[in-house]
């Protein structure tokens, strides 16, 4: 059993099934499994196989996080007072 099942607390919608704000009213999961913190291009530069990596880096997960955020709202930066 997962600890947030077993505390009854909401699991949060992994970001690639997620549409619209509501989808992500409890967070957003960008975790993917054997994803690397290096970027594609790193691994391109060093001439390795590209087919055995997930596309999914750190730099593509914070992409992600960046695209949830502009969906949910401005920031406290972002709102007029």
């Amino acid at each position: 059993m997962l600890a947030a099942e077993a505390l009854k607390l909401p699991l949060v919608t992994p970001f690639l099934a997620g549409k619209t704000a509501a989808d992500f009213r409890h967070g957003a999961n960008f975790a993917v499994s054997g994803a690397t913190a290096l970027g594609q291009q790193v691994f391109r530069d060093m001439g390795q196989d590209l087919a055995i990596l997930p596309p999914s880096s750190l730099d593509v997960q914070l992409e992600w996080f960046k695209r949830v955020l502009h969906l949910l709202g401005p920031t406290e930066k972002g709102r007029s007072n």
